[in-house]
This record gives structure tokens, sequence and C-alpha cells, in this order.
């Protein structure tokens, strides 16, 4: 139950008990509660009283002396005596330092440690817990707080809503994500990273140096047009235009909202005391700001859901975007259902893949080597971006380019864009033998199992491609491994596992060998600041659902000739 529930009881509790008191105090003839004064001063007193007495067993005694899980092992280092470990939500990459827990605790797979007003997590680092919560969805679902975090954005979709709800809508959609319909969008994939590709074209022609590299652009806003681009043409049938226009009243105002502000995360904060319908009508800009974007993307997405359902109507819906499919083919007919479903694939879809491809591009430009291997398999396989002929949809498939495959595979597990799962147990159960009480929230590291040398060996800290393949003296050739040498899929869990696994995961995968593919084949890429080849010197934001590269990655690109 999340605080929010608890401050509406205890409002409800404390007017019941002032109405009895003022009730038992008055003659019949008096009994006009609402008018009467010392009504609303024994409200007050009582409610004060009431919320104390309830903040300090929730606080302290509760997790301190009464809790069933206070004989798990925690940290307890810098810890504040009634925030727990909350300030270390707002910095760094999520999950790390559950990882560095991890480390310096002596625990059985399972350990406790303390957030936001010392509500309780517990977090499970051995396979085995980690494959009873992802696999019993029923038992541990998605908490509250994203909710309040980016349902404004993303609206009750599949990424948020549990139970009997989840499960229509994922096999509702699972057909609109499968291997054939994405490979029927290959032509999107490949026009939106050729049109990047001559943008990029353009600003280093233009602002080349003698030395032939480019002025120092920033990566992450590219990589967040291109991805918002490709999402918005292949899933919702709407070019949105991005590459082309980036500061478009749209573009502009839906891309700012992923990347909320210090005022914006307190908020989320707050609503786990204050019901989110209130914070959310406060008259401040954060607020107005995420009301505006939202409003614009309806708005697209209302107008894209008009035009396509009188095309369908005439039996001309011809068109393989995912939203076309579900009208034409799945028979979905409600605008409301509709529209979530494009929110949701736009704000879950364009920010994980942004991200995603940033950290691809950090990696690839403080690796010459890696850049000279992809270039020369990307021209080998792929047709120039300036042929104007779309390549074949199993251009990419691991057995043509098992190195682009391997470098992006490294990528996802090296810096997953989502670094950590929160769950809450949905009631009284156990996992893996430890008791676990309701509303318990539980946390799974991504970045904790994708970096584990207990599953990836002793390099696991170590950035290598190599991992996810093998050279095949036989036929001369590279074999791509699925599992990248690991001793369990469940050592790789960028994309989850489980029944809420990520249905676009193929999808995201076609983006980012593309992107990464023409811009690779085209460029050589540099760090504009030296510092930044070693990571502990990139600074990583903090305090929401991914986590990217705070300042984004500056780079200088040249033209490399012959393709």
């Amino acid at each position: 139950m999340d605080f929010a529930t608890h401050f509406r009881r205890i409002t409800l509790s404390s007017t019941i008990i002032s109405l009895a008191l003022t009730h038992f105090s008055k003659r019949w003839s008096e009994r006009i509660y609402f008018f009467d004064l010392n009504f609303y001063g024994c409200l007050y007193s009582i409610w004060v009283v009431h919320l104390f007495a309830w903040v300090i067993y929730r606080v302290v005694i509760r997790p301190k002396y009464i809790s069933p899980l206070r004989h798990l092992p925690e940290p307890t280092a810098d810890r504040s005596w009634w925030n727990g470990y909350a300030h270390r939500d707002f910095s760094g990459m999520n999950g790390a330092k559950v990882v560095q827990w991890g480390k310096e605790i002596k625990h059985n797979g399972v350990f406790r440690y303390l957030g936001i007003l010392n509500s309780e997590r517990l977090v499970f680092t051995s396979v085995q817990g980690c494959v009873e919560v992802l696999q019993r969805a029923d038992d541990f679902i998605q908490p509250i707080i994203f909710t309040h975090l980016i349902s404004r954005l993303v609206g009750p979709g599949i990424v948020l809503i549990n139970g009997e709800e989840h499960k229509r809508q994922r096999k509702l959609l699972l057909p609109s994500f499968s291997m054939k319909q994405i490979r029927d969008l290959n032509p999107i994939f490949w026009g939106k990273a050729a049109e990047i590709t001559q943008k990029f074209t353009e600003m280093v022609s233009q602002t080349s140096s003698p030395s032939g590299f480019s002025a120092p652009f920033d990566i992450d806003d590219h990589c967040g047009h291109l991805a918002l681009d490709i999402i918005s043409k292949a899933a919702l049938g709407v070019d949105f235009q991005c590459i082309r226009n980036p500061s478009s009243n749209l573009v502009w105002n839906y891309r700012r909202a992923f990347n909320p502000t210090r005022v914006w995360q307190v908020l989320g904060l707050i609503k786990f005391v204050i019901p989110s319908m209130i914070i959310d009508r406060l008259p401040i800009k954060e607020n107005r700001d995420l009301d505006k974007a939202a409003a614009l993307i309806r708005k697209a997405c209302r107008d894209s859901v008009r035009e396509k359902k009188e095309l369908a109507a005439k039996g001309e819906l011809v068109t393989h975007d995912i939203i076309s499919t579900l009208i034409r083919d799945r028979k979905v007919v409600d605008d409301e259902e509709l529209i979530t479903h494009m929110m949701m694939m736009l704000g879950a879809g364009h920010e994980t893949v942004s991200v995603g491809l940033t950290w691809c591009m950090y990696e690839l430009a403080r690796r010459p080597s890696w850049q000279e291997a992809l270039r020369d398999e990307v021209r080998a396989n792929l047709p120039s971006p300036d042929e104007g002929v779309v390549p074949s949809p199993h251009s990419t498939d691991v057995d043509r380019m098992p190195l682009i495959n391997a470098f992006i595979s490294e990528c996802l597990r090296y810096w997953p864009p989502i670094p950590l799962f929160l769950k809450n147990a949905a009631a009284d159960t156990t996992v893996a033998g430890v008791f676990v009480p309701a509303t318990t929230k539980i946390v799974i590291s991504v970045f904790g199992f994708n970096r584990d040398p207990q599953n990836w060996g002793e390099d696991a800290n170590e950035f290598k491609p190599e991992r996810w393949y093998k050279y095949d003296e036989a036929v001369r050739t590279y074999k791509y491994d699925p599992l990248g040498g690991a001793r369990s899929k469940y050592a790789f869990l960028s994309f989850n596992h489980g029944p809420r696994d990520c249905i676009g995961r193929v999808f995201a995968r076609y983006e980012m060998q593309y992107a990464l593919a023409c811009w690779v084949g085209r460029f050589e890429f540099v760090l504009s600041d030296i510092n930044h080849q070693d990571e502990k010197n990139v600074a990583i934001s903090g305090g929401t659902l991914s986590s990217k590269p705070l300042h984004g990655i500056v780079v200088n690109a040249r033209t490399i000739p012959g393709w």
C-alpha cells in the first residue's frame, strides 16, 4: 500500500473520530458539526496526532524493531535515520549502489536496505531468486510509483498495468511485434538511418577542420531524434520528422519531458505521501510542460487513429505500422485503447533505444579498432545509404553480421538502458525460502546481473564484445553466441525475462543495427573530451527509469571515403 493511500485513511479515520467526539460532547440540538469550529479544531488535532504516530511507526518502529525482514543483512554506513538511502536514488547508475552493497555485505543471495522514508527493499542477487520474481508476474507487480512518474506520458499501457489487463494487452500486441511483422518495417528502419546519416554528412562537411573532423556535437540528441522518428513512423504510422525538424513544437516538448528536472524528481517523491491527482494539478512550470507535451502527442495519435480507421473502412489500409495491424488485422476499434498503445510505444520505445544507441556510440568513439572492424563488416554486407537501395531484412542477421550484433549485445549488457527492476509483493509470499511481506518492494539490479562474475566470468566488468562470438576455423568466419558465454540466459536481463519481458526487443535491435551500421560505415568518431575515455569520468543520470550520460556524449566525426 502506498503512502497516499495511508494519507487518505488517516484523514478518514480522523474525521470519524472527530465526529464521534463532537457528537458525545454536545446536546442533540447542537450537532451541526460542519459549521462548528470546535469540530475542526478537534479534527485537526486528531489528524496531526494520528499522522505523527503513524509516521513514527512506519519510519522508525516497524522497519527497525518489528519488521520480519529486520534480521536480514543490510548496509548501514551513511544511512539516514529517517530516510534510509533515498538520496542514492538520484545519483549515478540505477542499481550500481545495490551491486556495491552486494559485494560488501555478507549475505546468502538476498539482503535488505531502507529506501524512501525507510521503506523496505529486498535485493535478490541469486539466479533462483531472480527467476522466481520475474516468472511470478501476478505475485510481483509493477509499483504504483511508476504510474505516478510516467503515466501522463505513456498512458495506462502494457508497461504500467498488472493482472488480467496486462495479459490481455500483451496477447493483443504480440503478433504485431513478431519477426515477420518487424521485417516488413525494414524500409522504415533503413530509410530513417539513411536520413540521419545524410544529415551527419552535411554537418561534417560544413564544420570540418583541416584534420577532416567536424565541430563537436552531442550524439545523445541525434539518437533521441532518430529513435522518435522510427517509432513514430514504424509503430504509429505518423512521421514526426524529428531528424529534419528537431525544433518543432511537438518534438521539442516531448523530448524535453524525458529529461526531467530536479523539481520533477522531487514531485515524484511527494506523490508517495500526497495523492498524485493533487500534485499533478499544482500550477507550476513542470506540470504545464508535461501537460503540453502529453496533449500534443495525444492529438497526433488521435488524428492518426481517425485517418487509419477511415482508410480501413474503405479497405485501403495497407501500411505495416503496428497501429495499422491492430486496426486491420486485430480488429481493435476503440479510439482510447489505440491511443493508449500508441503513447506507450512512443514513451517506452523511443527512450530506451535512444539511451542504448547513445551508449553504443560512446563505446564506439573510444574504440577505434572496433570502428574499423565494424566498418569492414558493414561495407561488405550493406549498400551505401546514398544508393537509395533498401537492404534485405536478413542483411544484419547474426550469421551475416556477427560483429555488429556482438557489439550491440555487449553495449546492452554493459550499459543496460533500464538498469534496475522494481517490483511490489502483491501479498505475503516467499522467494527462495525467504518470507516477503505484502507491499515489500523487490529490487533486481539489471546492472548487477549483467556484470556479475558468477554469471559472466572474471572479465564480467570489462567491455568485451568478443564474448558474443567465436571464430570458426573450419569455415573461417565468426559465429555469434546468443548467450555471450554466460552460464544462464538470466545473466542478461536488459530485455527482462518471463511474462513481462520486452515485446519490442526485435524492433529495438533492428533500429540499433541499422543506425550503428550507417554511422560506422560512413564516419570515424572520437570523443571531444579525452577525459571521457575513462568511463569513471562520465556522469550518469539517476532518479528516473533509464540511466544515461547526464551531460550527453559529445563527439567529433569525419567522413571515411569509399561508401
